[in-house]
């Protein structure tokens, strides 16, 4: 079991190239302009190596529901809370490496991936926590979020979410919802639009929008509630910027 998690940190420190990205404050340049959310690069490297290192237990949002999570052992806490959405770097560290009051310094954490990861690695990956919270006014993740929504959303609503995705001339009557001017988001009615997006449980797929609710978890649909609300520039409170220290 050791070597296997010693393999995977590895293979993702190789994968990443931790720390080539030069200008870590500038986003990066990306064709690609159609995200409403925009990464750093030291971000982007951040979210690599969560994605290839840390998901597996904390769950591809943060909440400690990973698939790798053993039945009967207590999952890893959940990213979305106040604590970790407004953290910087170096407080999450401290309990990363189990330095902090109530940390276990022997946790599986500061035994295997602290030694084995660079320094700036670690750091870039520890930075990226508070982004996978966000927003913290919201129990769900943008950026998970947005994973869901390119995948299950875009192709009626668009990628820019304004309705105009490319299912949509196929459509005879049904105008898919612009979220740049919903009037939920602009409310900060997001309780209404988790029921919006939950639909009926007991609806049949086919009728208008599919009822999310019989596909989704209620996690999911917030994380998906959470990345609506930033197609309305100062719905959400700002995305967190690079924390350099």
């Amino acid at each position: 079991m050791k070597d296997l998690i010693l393999f995977v940190v590895v293979f993702g420190a190789v994968v990443c190239g931790c720390g080539g990205s030069g200008t870590s404050t500038e986003t990066m340049d990306s064709e690609d302009t159609t995200s409403a959310i925009r990464l750093t690069a030291d971000q982007e490297t951040g979210r690599l190596l969560y994605e290839t290192i840390c998901w597996s237990c904390h769950g591809p949002a943060g909440r400690g529901d990973g698939p790798a999570v053993a039945p009967g052992l207590s999952p890893p806490p959940t990213f979305h809370t106040l604590d970790f959405a407004r953290a910087d770097t170096e407080r999450i560290e401290g309990w990363f490496r189990g330095e902090l009051v109530g940390t276990d310094e022997t946790h599986p954490h500061a035994r295997y991936v602290s030694p084995v990861l660079k320094p700036e690695c670690l750091h870039e990956t520890l930075a990226f926590v508070p982004l996978l919270a966000y927003p913290p006014e919201l129990p769900g993740s943008a950026l998970a979020g947005e994973s869901i929504y390119e995948y299950r959303c875009a192709g009626c609503h668009g990628e820019n979410g304004a309705g105009d995705g490319p299912a949509v001339e196929h459509f005879t009557i049904l105008v898919p919802t612009d979220f740049r001017s919903d009037t939920l988001i602009a409310a900060r009615n997001f309780d209404a639009l988790f029921r919006r997006v939950l639909g009926d449980s007991d609806g049949v797929h086919g009728a208008y929008m599919p009822p999310w609710g019989r596909v989704l978890s209620e996690g999911e649909i917030w994380d998906v509630v959470a990345y609506l609300g930033t197609f309305q520039p100062g719905v959400l409170s700002p995305f967190p910027e690079y924390d350099p220290h």
